[in-house]
């Protein structure tokens, strides 16, 4: 009797239930807060500014650990129950790509609410940076941005997770450490470029681009390292 392994895209299904309250859950959260906390601060009529743009970090937070718990405990449970390595690994790929998709499109209509609230009670959203919805084409560039953001973030998770599980303690800790560089470099980007701008031989009309194509290149080789860990690791026997 021949029996068939689970396919990606079933493994991806089970993949995205199992995290999807962890995720959306912390969305629906962030959503209640911004109503009580801005709505109080619109009541009250304090000066204010986008909040949501400060509750990003959750989100960033969330998928990091997400990814981590992606690689440590259910890819291991996968492969044990006859899930192939690669099938794993393309699940894993599949899972990400609809998480960081779904996640910058909440967070960019969340962008777009708050921007008409603001103009109904006549606050500035942005009073000191860049406008992130002022356009059609401002908010698919805010689109992206987060999308690739998210990107790294998840992506870190998975590789410090597996780093950890395939290579130990100490070199996991030391993979973490290096993992840390990208998230930084994305974060210099993120706040308004001018790391990015003041490094490179750019022109400030190019910022944005160039930054764009810094988290491209980061998220491909990250995502390259963590599928590559993923078709080699060994499970661990209890």
């Amino acid at each position: 009797m021949t029996t068939h392994s689970p396919s990606a895209t079933t493994t991806f299904v089970d993949m995205f239930r199992r995290y999807r309250w962890g995720v959306y859950g912390a969305w629906g959260a962030m959503i209640v807060l911004l109503v009580i906390i801005e709505g109080g601060a619109i009541l009250l009529e304090w000066e204010t500014s986008s909040l949501w743009q400060g509750f990003r970090w959750t989100p960033q937070i969330v998928l990091l650990v997400c990814g981590v718990m992606v690689a440590t405990i259910s890819t291991p449970i996968y492969i044990a129950h006859g899930v192939t390595r690669r099938t794993a690994a393309i699940a894993t790929a599949l899972y990400t790509a609809v998480t960081v998709t779904l996640s910058a499109l909440i967070m960019v209509a969340g962008f777009v609410a708050e921007r008409g609230l603001f103009n109904v009670v006549g606050l500035s959203q942005f009073p000191d940076g860049v406008d992130l919805v002022a356009s059609p084409t401002a908010i698919g560039a805010t689109f992206v941005e987060f999308a690739l953001l998210f990107l790294l973030y998840t992506l870190a998770g998975v590789t410090i997770g597996i780093g950890y599980y395939r290579l130990g303690a100490l070199w996991g800790t030391v993979l973490m450490v290096l993992t840390s560089v990208p998230l930084v470099a994305a974060e210099a980007w993120q706040w308004r470029m001018s790391l990015v701008s003041d490094a490179l031989p750019v022109l400030a009309d190019d910022v944005w681009a160039t930054g764009a194509l810094i988290l491209v290149v980061l998220s491909t080789v990250m995502g390259a390292l963590c599928i590559a860990m993923v078709r080699t690791v060994e499970i661990h026997n209890k």
